[in-house]
């Protein structure tokens, strides 16, 4: 989530993107997943010698793939660095792939859209409470700040009053 809104927070286009079209938030997500992954690394043990880009790999050495790498591989994704809500590739591997693929990866979704249904719902724009550097968690595997402060413009609402009184007369 705090990837997510940090990537809005840089690209204020794609949050008024998302703004205007609300099923655009299942796109935002992916998106999120593949830009700045919450998942960096994975070990894994090597089964069988193995040669891979010309490098020799011998059986039961580790290996540490770097997942944030490969989301932004160029042969993969056109203009990788760019955060862009309308990509179509979902060739990223923040949730995993086969065998390793996240038991918990529709929860996830379903969990961020929720949210952002509810974000883009009930507030305008948000902004980072103050200048302060984020702090990230220190770790190899994963990314994520450790506190996100944001100030948000709440929607105006429209009352549903005179509706109900025009109901019931």
């Amino acid at each position: 989530m705090s990837n997510t809104v940090l990537a809005l927070l840089a690209n204020h286009q794609e949050w008024q993107l998302v703004q205007n079209d609300h099923s655009l938030i299942p796109d935002l997500i992916e998106e999120s997943l593949r830009f700045d992954s919450p998942v960096l690394s994975l070990m894994r043990r090597v089964c069988t010698d193995t040669e891979i880009a010309g490098v020799k790999l011998p059986a039961d050495d580790f290996v540490f793939p770097l997942l944030g790498s490969a989301n932004h591989d160029a042969s993969q994704f056109s203009d990788p660095k760019r955060f862009w809500v309308g990509r179509k590739s979902r060739a990223y591997l923040s949730l995993g792939s086969g065998i390793h693929f996240c038991l918990g990866a529709q929860l996830v979704r379903l969990q961020a859209r929720i949210a952002f249904e509810e974000i883009f719902s009930t507030f305008e724009n948000f902004e980072k409470a103050d200048q302060s550097p984020l702090k990230y968690f220190d770790s190899f595997f994963f990314r994520g700040v450790e506190n996100l402060q944001l100030n948000f413009v709440v929607k105006k609402r429209t009352s549903s009053v005179g509706i109900l009184k025009d109901y019931r007369e």
